[in-house]
């Protein structure tokens, strides 16, 4: 869910290197900060970077799957840990809201 909400810009050090998303923006938002252009989600950059596609090779696509399923599991430990506060708190609220 963060990773949908989690805004940021697409870098690459050079032609050869794997392009890598870095947060730009220090909460979650459903749409970017104003004062951001050319920001993407994160669950957009993975879309964008490990594609899957009807056209493609089965073993591809399932590759494409493992790795997303992999980088959301691992979000607010690597690309989103300045996040993890804020994400925190909200299933905080959630869970005390259906207790209540």
């Amino acid at each position: 869910m963060a990773a949908e909400f989690a805004w940021g810009k697409v870098e690459q050090k050079d032609a050869k290197s794997q392009p890598a998303w870095k947060l730009q923006a220090s909460t979650l938002s459903k749409s970017p900060p104003a004062e951001l252009e050319g920001c993407t989600t994160y669950k957009q950059y993975l879309e964008m970077t490990y594609p899957i596609s009807k056209d493609a090779p089965e073993a591809a696509n399932l590759e494409s799957e493992k790795i997303r399923a992999d980088a959301y599991a691992n979000f607010l430990k690597g690309p989103g840990l300045k996040l993890k506060g804020e994400v925190d708190k909200l299933l905080k609220s959630i869970v005390s809201m259906e207790l209540t």
